[in-house]
């Protein structure tokens, strides 16, 4: 088997000890992150698909004992009998979508004098 993306359930609010879990397995995460506004005004950064995380494996070395052993682990999704795997080019544009939303959030990101902006929602009064 050859190394392929899939994605694993956790249970709730165990995406950061999964992926710390199976980072020492030595197998590649991706936790895509979001930030979200609080009550108070302040941002909290949230996994982007709760409950969920991408990992990079071959699941003929990583099966089995190993991943149950991760206590946050829940398993890995199917589809019917099988699991679920995900194309390299699916990954490329999960990735890429995420960092569209990473960049539209960066709180540092600013306007330039003069810039042409386009208002979609909202008035201008």
């Amino acid at each position: 088997m050859k190394l392929q993306w899939y994605v694993a359930r956790t249970k709730p609010q165990g995406e950061f000890r999964v992926l710390d879990a199976m980072t020492k397995l030595g197998v590649k995460v991706f936790l895509p992150l979001t930030r979200t506004q609080q009550m108070d005004r302040s941002w909290k950064t949230r996994p982007l698909f709760p409950g969920y995380i991408f990992i990079r494996c071959n699941l003929a070395e990583h099966s089995g004992p190993q991943l149950s052993q991760i206590p946050q682990l829940l398993g890995l999704v199917y589809f019917g009998s099988e699991i679920a795997a995900i194309t390299d080019s699916m990954m490329d544009r999960i990735v890429h979508q995420v960092d569209i939303v990473r960049k539209l959030q960066d709180p540092n990101a600013t306007l330039n004098i003069g810039q042409k902006v386009r208002v979609i929602m909202g008035g201008a009064d």
